[in-house]
């Protein structure tokens, strides 16, 4: 689940504006940052 905090109007919105600048948008993940209650999600 994407921050309420960091993404108000969810990851959906970010991508489209993202999108609309002729960009592609890319998602990038630390193993070794995540916490473990995260490995569930990524599964």
């Amino acid at each position: 689940m994407e921050s309420k905090a960091r993404f108000p109007h969810g990851i959906r919105a970010t991508t489209d504006f993202i999108r609309s600048l002729g960009m592609k948008a890319g998602l990038w993940i630390e193993p070794e940052v995540i916490g473990i209650q995260c490995w569930d999600i990524l599964k």
